[in-house]
């Protein structure tokens, strides 16, 4: 289901150049691009200081914090001809899912379905994605905490 979102304090301009957004930002061009398809924050649509709306040219997403409604995609631009000039028509933006927040913290299918399935509500969801740590992240730290923890005791890697 996708959703309308009327929110666009920060989107400074549509680009000219280019099928995206450009997004409010405190830096000396004022604003960074963001391409149909890409994610960027809009917490803080008001801020005079906010900085890193889009990571990556919107491939990669922000932050994932317990606030999660503030993260937005790009579906699509309508536009029309007017005098012979592109004009736009609408933009589409939606929110990401349950789901799409579940699997960027590494879990898989099979365990985003279960609790997306559940009984717990969209809203604790969302924060509970928020107050995770990314399962791969967390695996590589302990990888890497016990491949030290043996180095130093002579045992080398043997677990892994």
């Amino acid at each position: 289901m996708v959703e309308e979102v009327n929110e666009t304090r920060c989107v400074q301009t549509v680009s000219k150049d280019c099928d995206g957004l450009n997004i409010h930002q405190s830096t000396k061009q004022a604003y960074i691009f963001c391409p149909v398809g890409g994610i960027f924050d809009m917490s803080y649509p008001n801020s005079k200081l906010r900085r890193g709306r889009v990571q990556g040219g919107g491939m990669l997403c922000p932050t994932i914090t317990c606030a999660p409604s503030s993260l937005f995609v790009i579906d699509s631009i309508e536009y029309e001809e007017v005098d012979n000039k592109k004009v736009v028509k609408k933009v589409s933006l939606r929110r990401l899912t349950e789901t799409e927040l579940f699997k960027l913290m590494g879990l898989n299918s099979q365990e985003t379905e279960l609790l997306v399935n559940s009984d717990i509500s969209k809203n604790h969801l969302m924060k509970l994605a928020g107050n995770s740590i990314v399962v791969n992240v967390l695996e590589e730290i302990f990888r890497t905490l016990i491949i030290e923890k043996n180095t130093e005791s002579g045992q080398g890697d043997a677990l892994f």
